[in-house]
């Protein structure tokens, strides 16, 4: 899971080709974000520590947008959670062009 699942989850969204646009694109997002909630729910702390320590800084998020990141997976229902992984996503296909 750590290392397929979650990294796919990321992956996709960051490449350039991913449009965030499409609605086909806009469905993926959303699977995304129900995967990473049914993780969250069945992995809990360890997920978090995970996110936080290893994975989201090999991805070079700064250390608030990993802050922003958990917060939203924890606390925001699925659609606020699909809308910050979009304007998230976004931002960072910008920053990377």
């Amino acid at each position: 899971m750590y290392k397929n699942i979650i990294p796919a989850c990321f992956m996709a969204p960051l490449k350039s080709t991913f449009d965030l646009k499409d609605a086909q694109t806009v469905a993926v997002l959303n699977e995304i974000g129900q995967v990473m909630k049914t993780i969250l729910a069945r992995r809990g702390v360890e997920l978090f520590h995970y996110l936080q320590s290893e994975y989201l800084p090999s991805l070079n998020f700064s250390s608030q947008l990993i802050q922003e990141y958990l917060k939203h997976l924890q606390h925001a229902d699925h659609k606020t959670f699909k809308n910050f992984l979009k304007e998230m996503f976004s931002q960072l296909q910008t920053q990377v062009r």
